[in-house]
């Protein structure tokens, strides 16, 4: 009786392992419930290769600040670490399904910070994108996971690297801050990326000097800033320059002599006609204070030029005409008198290397002007005279170096005369005179005049 069960529990098991051995012997309930845990098994199985292939690794960066600090300039930026995709092409690897049958797409972005021994901190982003698949068949459609090509993980490491490196920690905050370890500086440098205040990973050096020989780079928002900086200094330099060059014209317009020949329009759109007469056609309508050069005089009309070659008529009784003019009613305009031309004209100019031994320009590229008297007068041979014309073309020089694209050091003005005679300036002494930091006295005193009689009031001549 002892052995009975034995037996039955031996002839058990071979037909155990027959129905394993020839499968055909299996009964039908149990064919099918293998059939049904394979099929099971093969869609764990796929599935999970699935979620594997959509579940990319995370991307870390160490940076060479404590985690304290690493929390607090990324407590702004999880705000922006979820969130709708407004088109997935860039921010997602290959997948086999086409692009445009998916729908709204979001991301999410998770955060690991890691404190290391050495004081810095490694910090692990992972992004989750999912999305709508419209698939053709309704009974495929659903959310997709989707690989992730690290574009959102890098923009935010990016932007947490920039918050850093624009980081001034206060004293309180320093205080606060836990205390690094004093062996830190002694440890080999990892090979990693570094960003912060830090910079990169400091050369050998001792442990007193490597943390202040390492000048904290600026942020891009200080080069900003300081690329405005550079811009508006260069702008306020420009203004003075043109505020310069019209306070120089300006004073050009009033040392020049004013031709005495001129006609002002009284009112805006007096016609200048083609003819003088009456329904001639008309040319164009002046504008009031317009001056045309006077060219002929009849009791009604005035001839005048308009530019150049082109000539024109006016009403007489629109005009307001010069008192030699309007005393008279003289066939020609009368000849500019002596008084009313400058005692020198420029007969040369160009440019050369200075030709004295003055030790400002020695050596240097200046423009060279010579001038000569228009007649031999009294006028021509007083100092006043000769500074008067110096200082009207040392002006007109000077705005026309300015605009120049060749170099020069100064301007030298030579006078052609029985008594000759030279001045020159440097561009810089020009430039400050023009601005006003230097007076007429102290800028006379500071330029070269050879001999310093001939430009010198309080000189005997």
């Amino acid at each position: 009786m002892s052995g009975f069960p034995l037996t039955a529990a031996r002839s058990r098991i071979q037909m155990t392992r027959a129905k394993i051995i020839n499968p055909a012997k299996r009964t039908p309930r149990h064919a099918s419930r293998t059939l049904f845990l394979s099929l099971c098994f093969c869609a764990f199985a796929l599935f999970s290769s699935c979620a594997a292939f959509a579940q990319d690794a995370p991307i870390e960066r160490t940076f060479l600040h404590t985690k304290p600090e690493v929390e607090k300039a990324l407590q702004p930026l999880r705000a922006s670490a979820s969130g709708r995709l407004p088109l997935l092409d860039g921010f997602i690897g290959a997948v086999d399904q086409p692009l445009e049958r998916f729908e709204r797409a979001y991301y999410q972005c998770t955060f690991q910070l890691t404190a290391r021994v050495t004081g810095d901190t490694i910090v692990r982003v992972h992004a989750k994108i999912s999305a709508w698949y419209a698939a053709p068949n309704p009974a495929e459609a659903g959310y997709r996971v989707l690989p992730s090509n690290g574009r959102l993980e890098n923009d935010l490491l990016d932007r947490l690297a920039e918050a850093l490196d624009g980081k001034s920690p206060s004293a309180a905050d320093a205080a606060a801050a836990p205390a690094r370890p004093a062996y830190r500086l002694r440890l080999p440098v990892p090979n990693v990326r570094g960003y912060g205040a830090a910079g990169s990973a400091p050369a050998p050096a001792t442990a007193a000097s490597t943390a202040e020989s390492q000048p904290a780079p600026s942020s891009p928002a200080e080069q900003e800033i300081d690329s405005l900086r550079k811009q508006r200094e260069a702008a306020e330099k420009r203004m003075q320059q043109l505020n310069a060059a019209v306070l120089n014209l300006e004073e050009i317009q009033r040392t020049q002599a004013h031709p005495a020949n001129l006609a002002a329009v009284r009112k805006t759109g007096a016609p200048i006609l083609a003819k003088p007469q009456d329904g001639a056609r008309v040319l164009f309508a002046a504008e009031a204070q317009d001056q045309f050069e006077i060219l002929d005089l009849q009791p009604d009309w005035v001839h005048v030029q308009i530019s150049g070659a082109s000539r024109g008529w006016i009403r007489r009784a629109q005009l307001e005409l010069p008192e030699r003019y309007a005393a008279g009613n003289p066939s020609a305009p009368p000849a500019p008198t002596a008084q009313d031309q400058p005692p020198y004209r420029v007969t040369r100019e160009e440019t050369g290397p200075f030709p004295g031994k003055w030790e400002p320009l020695q050596g240097q590229t200046v423009k060279i002007i010579w001038v000569q008297p228009v007649a031999q007068s009294e006028k021509v041979s007083t100092t006043q005279a000769r500074r008067s014309f110096a200082k009207s073309l040392f002006l007109q020089a000077a705005v026309a170096t300015s605009s120049s694209a060749q170099p020069l050091a100064g301007i030298l003005i030579l006078f052609d005369t029985a008594d000759g005679g030279e001045v020159a300036a440097t561009l810089n002494l020009l430039q400050q005179w023009q601005s006003g930091a230097l007076s007429d006295d102290a800028f006379w005193q500071r330029c070269f005049l050879d001999p310093p009689e001939a430009f010198r009031d309080s000189a005997p001549r």
